[in-house]
């Protein structure tokens, strides 16, 4: 699956990178972690866009299709998926979704990040409300505590929109500081705190490596990138912590 996304990307020349887990598990286990369930990409934004313009015509005579907020209405996240559609899994939280699931692959889009504290606020936060409202309207279960009781408030208290709305809204503020390339990029959608998964210019060049048996473009500064990630990233977590994040149940379709 991850081998025929790299030969659509190279053919169209959109560049990639590993990140999160999978840039552990390809500097640390030379493919993948043992206990991990999915695929990490990133892009930054303008390879982002390109990789919706043009490389979904490359699986429309296959099991596999690209899913966006765009492509299938009831998907509510602001990142694409590559989904095996031979392949049905419930994901926790997302399982009452109108949406189809399978074995995936997440394509993160990179975005600039704004240098002013105030500015990074406002670009976090904007990007939560309207993520967290899209997530509610469309029966997505991620916001839990605090940031669920925060969201039923708002939505009581705030105009009614669709999720049309809320989606376009969502990518607006998202790219809000795109035309500033000398900026770092950051991946707002990361379930980590806004600033672990930034990127700066410098970090953005790329050597492939050994991945089970293929090989993927990593950051030459991959051990800067996850030092600031995770701290000690070359460390196993303990046992307990060994554990599948996504995938409880998988079904094969016939």
């Amino acid at each position: 699956m991850l081998e025929s996304l790299i030969c659509a990307l190279k053919k169209h020349n959109i560049e990639f990178f590993m990140i999160g887990g999978s840039l552990i598990g390809a500097m640390r286990h030379k493919g993948f972690i043992p206990w991990d369930d999915d695929i990490d990409i990133g892009m930054t934004r303008s390879e982002y866009e390109r990789f919706l313009k043009e490389v979904p015509v490359e699986f429309t005579q296959t099991h596999y299709f690209i899913q966006t907020d765009q492509s299938e209405a009831g998907y509510a996240l602001s990142y694409a998926k590559l989904i095996d559609l031979n392949t049905h899994i419930p994901v926790p939280g997302d399982k009452d979704a109108n949406v189809r699931q399978g074995v995936f692959i997440d394509v993160f889009p990179f975005d600039s990040q704004p240098k002013r504290k105030l500015a990074q606020v406002m670009h976090y936060y904007a990007y939560q409300y309207y993520d967290l409202y899209t997530k509610r309207l469309l029966g997505y279960g991620h916001a839990t505590g605090k940031k669920a009781a925060a969201m039923t408030l708002l939505q009581r208290v705030l105009p009614k929109k669709s999720s049309y709305l809320t989606k376009r809204l969502r990518t607006k503020w998202m790219t809000r500081f795109q035309n500033n390339s000398r900026l770092n990029i950051v991946n707002l959608a990361s379930p980590y705190s806004y600033g672990r998964e930034v990127i700066s210019s410098n970090e953005l060049d790329l050597n492939w490596v050994k991945f089970e048996t293929i090989k993927v473009p990593v950051s030459k500064m991959y051990d800067q990138i996850l030092t600031r990630q995770y701290g000690d990233w070359r460390k196993l977590p303990a046992q307990s912590e060994q554990v599948s994040t996504h995938i409880n149940n998988f079904e094969e379709n016939e």
